[in-house]
């Protein structure tokens, strides 16, 4: 592994791409300070070329992708998908999953009362594009009839819903006998798409609890990450609120939680075992459950 203490400047590219070095191979460091105004810029030129995962962050804390771990599995449940038929991306929102189904006839439903500013509180996209849904609707009265799908894709809205269980019955009324539920939802989560936020997270359980009331079965559980994965999340999250809320900070306390955080990632790579007590923060399950 190179680690290079920059990422200003097209050269450092240029003589990577020269001297034939693989990306994988490369670790940039942001240096606060070093590159003033200009670093924020350089920071998104370099993931540009070399990807989220070269990049160490400003302070130095090593970071856990649960959104790439998520979307292999969505999209590795998708390409098992039975071409030509028909599949329902439920609380689409901007379609992230469209192009993985393009061997299926796509249909997307979402509610379209998120703007991206919502009431201006917790974590917002800023913008939020919608236009381009199907089926405008409520998610649990989905105007279609009985069976009218193969495939149902579900990914992180439940905890969006006033009632998730009411979605729940009505995918098994609009999915056909032995279709498939392609389903995510975090297990914990912080307050995101204000004011339509109403649950932090949904257990495994619930879900065991919800297919055997309205007739279908859990064929996979996919548990993404485990405590000790959230744990050092959370402490990477911890470092940045508190130069956020809090002027007395310090360069020692920030220290202290880097090494916790490195403490924490060795733990997590060791062992998957304790995905029981938790999994990581916004994306905790991915689901594949078939209609009896």
């Amino acid at each position: 592994m190179i680690c290079v203490a920059s990422i200003y400047g097209d050269e450092i590219y240029d003589t990577l791409k020269k001297y034939e070095i693989p990306m994988e191979k490369v670790c940039f460091v942001w240096l606060p300070n070093v590159l003033g105004e200009k670093r924020d810029e350089n920071y998104e030129k370099a993931k540009r070329i070399l990807g989220r995962k070269n990049l160490l962050d400003l302070d130095d804390f090593i970071h856990y992708d649960n959104q790439d771990d998520r979307d292999l599995l969505v999209t590795e449940q998708l390409e098992k998908c039975v071409k030509g038929k028909t599949i329902l991306d439920a609380g689409a929102g901007e379609q992230r999953y469209r192009k993985a189904c393009s061997h299926l006839h796509y249909v997307s439903q979402d509610l379209c009362q998120y703007d991206g500013a919502g009431n201006g509180e917790g974590l917002q996209t800023g913008k939020w594009d919608t236009k381009a849904i199907d089926i405008v609707s409520d998610i649990s009265n989905i105007p279609v009839g009985d069976g009218s799908f193969d495939y149902i894709l579900c990914t992180e809205v439940f905890e969006h819903l006033l009632n998730p269980e009411l979605a729940m019955q009505e995918f098994s009324r609009i999915l056909k006998r032995e279709g498939r539920l392609i389903l995510t939802a975090p297990f914990t989560s912080w307050t995101h798409f204000a004011p339509f936020h109403y649950y932090t997270g949904i257990n495994r359980y619930w879900y065991e609890a919800m297919c055997q009331k309205y007739g279908m079965k859990i064929l996979e559980v996919h548990a993404i990450g485990n405590c000790f994965r959230l744990l050092q999340m959370e402490c990477a999250c911890t470092s940045k609120l508190c130069r956020k809320y809090f002027d007395d900070f310090s360069e020692e306390d920030r220290l202290q939680l880097r090494e916790a955080n490195r403490i924490l990632a060795r733990m997590a790579d060791k062992t998957q075992f304790n995905s029981e007590l938790a999994t990581v923060s916004n994306c905790g399950y991915l689901l594949l459950i078939e209609k009896c």
